[in-house]
């Protein structure tokens, strides 16, 4: 059985009923690193003057027509690859794939996995798993890997040796739900996996205008562990009181917060990639609640911009740029993972130009270069066995 979109809907308006209805305020100051890696990484970043963009890729299949969502991407070699998340018009979701040799052009092969209006031509990932996230692991069998969500609302893991023929491990790699898009990192110089978790943190000092009382806020927490066993969590996780399941709290640290400088809003997702030794960037998804109705158009309205957090090991995170893309009310959510091209990185992001209220989230996929220095970008492709131009 194939997931039902409208379920997806409704999980993401019932914890998004935890959240403020404040607009964001302006904040645009920040106190710059010590000059390291990392941070010439982010100053290349966010000084680029091009933020011109590409549409890659658009819904024009009748399996992606209802909806387009998060996506990743891998480059191996000179092969980009996409994992993304799309829905038909009957509000059923389907992961999929799409390659390009030069990261901007993508083809939809024919994989022939998955029935879909009679027949399986199409590019659809025969996985029964959404929000999901891909990342590689470079000391495994089965390098490819997707986390996300099953039918029993807990994340699991998907495997494959080749990133075309997945199969589903059924016992869930964490006990409770922490919603979607959530990220694992392969660290071979650690030889751990890093998990990046989504969590709700209690605030006492915030009362949320709908419920009329202080409310528990999204953010990122982390923990790491030699292995992929199943993580069975210890101490006091939090009953959702609409939901009824439990999710993840302070059982562990929580690395990336609400922050007062990027006003009334939490943590959607956390999007990081580690580029090389010392080099994380989060390139966080920020959303920012509009009131609901009557004040609203919407319930569970709001859009989403990008913050920029770096990090020397992936376990502190420092603001350095808050709005490094604030496009209101276009949402922006950055796709995990990157591409190279001569001295340039490329970024990939998903582009809504609806608000989150809005039923339709078609949007599109589109691309952003930027010029790095270049010793820097021989040490990043160097690190992740990029052999681009």
């Amino acid at each position: 059985m194939r997931s039902n979109l409208s379920f997806m809907k409704l999980l993401f308006l019932i914890f998004s009923l935890f959240s403020s209805c404040k607009k964001p305020a302006n904040y645009t100051a920040v106190t710059p690193l010590p000059n390291t890696p990392v941070t010439l990484l982010a100053s290349n970043l966010t000084h680029s003057t091009d933020t011109s963009e590409t549409v890659i890729l658009k819904s024009d299949s009748p399996w992606e027509v209802g909806s387009l969502y998060c996506y990743s991407v891998f480059q191996k070699d000179s092969i980009v690859s996409l994992y993304y998340t799309a829905g038909d018009i009957n509000n059923t979701v389907h992961l999929c794939y799409a390659y390009s040799t030069d990261g901007v052009h993508f083809i939809k092969p024919n994989l022939g996995q998955t029935l879909f209006n009679g027949n399986k031509n199409n590019n659809i990932i025969d996985v029964n798993l959404v929000g999901t996230s891909f990342f590689y692991d470079s000391q495994s069998a089965y390098p490819y890997k997707i986390i996300g969500m099953a039918g029993d609302l807990k994340q699991h893991i998907a495997y494959s040796s080749d990133g075309i023929h997945f199969t589903v491990n059924p016992q869930a790699i964490v006990d409770y739900f922490c919603d979607s898009q959530n990220q694992i990192i392969y660290d071979a110089e650690l030889k751990k996996y890093q998990y990046y978790l989504r969590n709700y943190v209690y605030d006492t000092t915030i009362t949320n205008p709908v419920q009329g009382q202080s409310y528990y806020y999204r953010g990122v927490c982390y923990f790491d562990a030699d292995t992929l066993q199943p993580i069975h969590i210890t101490g006091t996780p939090i009953t959702h009181p609409f939901a009824k399941t439990l999710v993840i709290s302070t059982e562990f640290p929580t690395i990336l917060n609400y922050n007062r400088k990027l006003g009334e809003c939490d943590i959607y997702l956390s999007s990081i990639i580690k580029y090389t030794s010392g080099v994380y960037i989060s390139y966080a998804s920020i959303f920012h609640h509009f009131p609901p109705p009557p004040i609203g158009q919407y319930p569970n309205d709001g859009y989403s911009s990008i913050a920029l957090y770096t990090s020397t090991d992936g376990k502190t995170f420092t603001l350095f740029a808050p709005n490094f893309i604030n496009e209101n009310p276009t949402t922006y959510h950055l796709a995990t993972g990157f591409a190279c091209e001569n001295n340039m990185i490329l970024n990939y992001y998903w582009k809504n130009f609806n608000t989150h209220g809005n039923e339709n989230k078609v949007g599109e996929y589109v691309m952003r270069k930027y010029t790095i220095d270049s010793n820097l970008l021989t040490s990043i492709k160097a690190y992740n066995n990029i052999k681009s131009n």
